[in-house]
């Protein structure tokens, strides 16, 4: 082949590239993104059924910039999603179950919720009860501590909260821990949150939510 028809087949074999950082490569891989957030949305759906919950939150994340979205995919993909779960933990509600007995010590039952979102959305709540006594400036007792989820849990399956409680230092103490487990796409994750709440005697509380 003569240099010259050399050059002439190279140029056609170049105009044939789809070369990274050119208009026809950003289009493929927008279109691949696009396939790909369009598969997970179907899965979520396949896993919502007629839960409105779901529904909103498949609505909300459908309408979310595709940058996002294909960022969300990868995270499940990579495990990383366990990173991306926000919690705003609503103000506690402190009862007294009844007046003080002959030796001062007053029953309690201390409420907290804490709502869950992922990429700015709401997907669900936590909801926390703890039962103890207080002599007005410590904690004498726990009696109980239970916790529960509501909301969409989506590709996850989990289990019931494993709870404890005890006192330290004379503030109450109450742990509910949540084991999830999942398998999207070829990846195996696990997350565990555990909800802490903290008490004293005069019925004051604080607590949080933590991934382990």
């Amino acid at each position: 082949m003569s240099r010259f028809a050399s050059i002439a087949a190279l140029a056609v074999f170049t105009v044939g590239l789809t070369i990274p950082g050119s208009p026809a490569f950003a289009q493929a891989s927008d279109t691949s993104d696009a396939a790909d957030v369009d598969a997970f949305i179907q899965d979520l759906e396949d896993h919502a059924g007629d839960d409105p919950i779901a529904l909103e939150f498949i609505s909300e994340f459908s309408d979310l910039p595709l940058e996002t979205q294909v960022d969300a995919v990868e995270a499940f993909k990579d495990g990383s999603i366990v990173d991306d779960f926000r919690v705003i933990a609503e103000p506690e509600q402190t009862m007294r179950m009844d007046n003080p007995n002959t030796r001062g010590i007053e029953e309690w039952h201390t409420k907290a919720k804490n709502v869950v979102t992922l990429f700015g959305i709401t997907f669900g709540e936590y909801n926390q009860d703890f039962y103890y006594t207080g002599t007005g400036s410590s904690v004498y007792s726990t009696d109980a501590c239970e916790a529960t989820f509501s909301g969409f849990t989506g590709f996850w399956s989990g289990s019931a909260a494993s709870n404890a409680h005890w006192v330290s230092g004379g503030s109450g103490v109450c742990h509910s821990t949540f084991h999830y487990s999942l398998f999207f796409q070829g990846s195996s994750i696990t997350m565990n949150q555990q909800l802490r709440l903290y008490v004293d005697g005069r019925g004051g509380a604080a607590g949080d939510l933590v991934n382990l």
